[in-house]
């Protein structure tokens, strides 16, 4: 089974942009993810075909994401996510960000996404590099197995 995942990425309020920069083969993920400490992200999950979140937990925090449209094409969920409390990274450090989805299918898709994050208020850096507006990852849950894997992962 084949379906492709759209994650988008605001920050809150008024739909900020968030950024990522090209870290080469630095880490251990090519593209690292700007965060700011203490603040709200808006995420939004659109699945096509249509996928049900039966339970998502964000870099640790279980989190709700509301049903916001399902129709033949696909399905769109939205939720907020809050930096409160993760510690700000020193330079030249990374850290993975798990994104983890439980669907109604018995399958777990599991995003683990490189980032960075600055202090609350620190705009020079988190907000310098290419704008992601949305990634999108192929996926695929092979026959027999819960486990989805991810084929292509493309920042938009």
């Amino acid at each position: 089974e084949h379906f492709k995942l759209t994650l988008g990425i605001k920050k809150h309020p008024e739909s900020q942009n968030v950024y990522f920069k090209v870290d080469g083969g630095r880490f251990d993920q090519e593209r690292t993810i700007k965060f700011n400490t203490n603040s709200i992200y808006n995420l939004e999950f659109i699945f096509k075909p249509a996928q049900l979140i039966q339970a998502l937990t964000v870099h640790g925090t279980r989190i709700d994401a509301k049903l916001k449209s399902r129709d033949e094409s696909g399905t769109v969920y939205g939720t907020n996510w809050c930096s409160n409390g993760v510690p700000v990274d020193k330079k030249g450090k990374r850290h993975e960000m798990p994104f983890i989805i439980e669907l109604e299918s018995n399958a777990i898709l599991k995003l683990n996404m490189q980032a960075k994050f600055y202090g609350e208020k620190e705009t020079s850096h988190s907000h310098w590099g290419n704008c992601v507006s949305y990634i999108e990852f192929d996926c695929k849950k092979p026959e027999g197995s819960s486990f989805v894997e991810i084929e292509k992962e493309t920042y938009r």
